[in-house]
């Protein structure tokens, strides 16, 4: 009989045997990402049902959520590690509001080091923290925009079609073998993947705001306030805000008669996908006890996913269709800093906030900083007597900055010449003042570094590049 032929072939030697009762326990180990495909999928919507083997702790992340909720799953507060954000325009601080979606965007985005030459990069006491700059940019859109399903994913397609072909293939030589575990498990992970399907909102999903702004943002990310790791998002101010402190919107979201239903559904989904995840595992175990094609099948289907997730759905690939399908573009720069002090000033000199704008004369108003500009560092840096002190030498510093590189500061916009250069030469001396100080130095470092990663990543100042639809910040 053909299978005897088969299992003779199993039996040639020992260790082939024994080989297949540890291959199926060994792929019950998180060697699939459940959380990361279910985050992909309903980001973008690309996955297969085929595709949907569950380890113990994909379980526990499927059964322990809400699945009627917008927000994808690793963006909820409590489903990862939120960083922190500091809003440079207005000082307010609040958590990420989509973390694995930008930790996914970041990493995906290949990072430009930019050199730090300063001389405190030298000093022995240096305690560097790593800067990364993420440029925030509008693509343009069109209204009516191709589903994400489709849209530059052919290779995605083309990888269901074929994981699809190989599915048929195992199903076909598990009757020929008699391998009923072998049928019985591709039955529940395609089952699997239909029940998850229909219990999780798929994507994709969207910025909340479509509209443009005429105005830049910086704002400071940080897992935590003596963090040594350290994000800039700089861009036009609706995408940041989108991205940063708005929930992602589901384009397809349902009626709310629909969603009734969905809610009143969800229960027995929940409890169908709970028997069908531990069906997977009956297979598993039963197939290791048998150590015959069985466990082989369900080992190899197992890699196949794995390798088709990293492969096929990796996560770079998935999450740079997303980035297009939003018209979003994301630049990332990354760069050393010697101590938190030059890093305050790196901010600082970036933030086209730091300075306001005079209403009247549509200048850079450089006598005093503007008053919500320095309120993100108060959880980083107490104001007090010597803080005041520092920043009114970092404003000075800028402004003989903004003067050497020929930028608009407002001094002297409604005097003469000579007035302005006593004006300057009175900054100068001021600053002189403060060179004795500890943090003397970091000043200056912060300006260079600041001055380098505007070059490398061609910043804009405080106005966006106008758009049709840039109407308000």
């Amino acid at each position: 009989m053909v299978t005897l032929d088969f299992n003779a072939l199993l039996r040639t030697e020992d260790w082939i045997e024994e080989l297949g009762s540890l291959l199926p326990l060994s792929a019950l180990l998180d060697f699939l990402d459940a959380s990361r495909v279910l985050h992909i999928y309903q980001l973008t919507g690309a996955t297969a049902w085929w595709c949907w083997p569950i380890t113990p702790a994909g379980f526990r992340m499927l059964l322990s959520r809400r699945a009627t909720d917008e927000t994808c799953l690793l963006d909820d507060f409590d489903a990862s590690t939120t960083p922190v954000c500091l809003d440079g325009r207005y000082g307010d601080k609040y958590p990420l509001a989509n973390p694995e979606t930008l930790r996914l965007c970041l990493g995906a985005a290949k990072p430009h080091p930019v050199p730090n030459t300063h001389k405190n990069m030298l000093r022995r006491d240096v305690r560097p923290h790593t800067v990364d700059l993420v440029h925030v940019t509008r693509r343009p859109s069109h209204q009516d925009k191709p589903p994400l399903f489709f849209s530059n994913n052919l290779f995605a397609f083309f990888s269901r079609l074929a994981g699809w072909i190989v599915w048929g293939l195992l199903m076909a030589f598990s009757v020929v073998s008699a391998s009923w575990l072998l049928l019985t498990f591709l039955l529940l992970v395609t089952a699997t993947g239909c029940v998850v399907a229909n219990l999780f909102p798929p994507g994709p999903r969207s910025l909340r705001v479509d509209h443009g702004s005429e105005y830049n943002r910086l704002v400071l990310s940080a897992q935590h306030m003596n963090a040594t790791h350290w994000t800039i998002y700089y861009g036009e101010s609706s995408v940041v805000n989108s991205l940063l402190n708005w929930p992602l919107r589901l384009e397809s979201a349902p009626e709310p008669i629909a969603a009734e239903r969905q809610e009143s559904r969800a229960v027995w989904l929940r409890w169908l996908l709970r028997v069908l995840i531990l069906g997977q595992w009956a297979m598993t175990v039963g197939a290791a006890a048998l150590k015959d094609w069985n466990a082989y099948g369900i080992s190899f289907w197992i890699f196949f996913c794995i390798f088709m997730n990293a492969w096929s759905f990796a996560t770079e690939h998935s999450v740079g269709i997303w980035l297009r399908h939003a018209a979003v573009g994301l630049e990332r720069y990354t760069v050393q800093v010697s101590s938190r002090r030059a890093l305050l000033n790196l901010v600082l000199a970036l933030n086209p906030d730091t300075f306001a704008l005079d209403a009247r004369t549509q200048k850079t108003e450089v006598s005093r900083f503007s008053p919500g500009a320095v309120l993100w560092m108060d959880d980083i840096l107490k104001a007090g007597e010597s803080r005041s002190a520092w920043e009114d030498a970092s404003r000075l510093a800028m402004i003989g900055a903004m003067e050497a590189n020929g930028t608009e500061t407002g001094i002297g916009d409604d005097i003469g010449g000579t007035q302005k250069d006593k004006c300057m030469a009175a900054a100068e001396a001021a600053l002189e003042g403060y060179s004795r100080m500890y943090w003397f130095d970091f000043i200056g470092e912060g300006i260079q570094v600041a001055q380098g990663l505007t070059g490398a990543a061609g910043l804009g100042g405080r106005l966006a590049t106008k758009s049709p639809s840039s109407r308000q910040q």
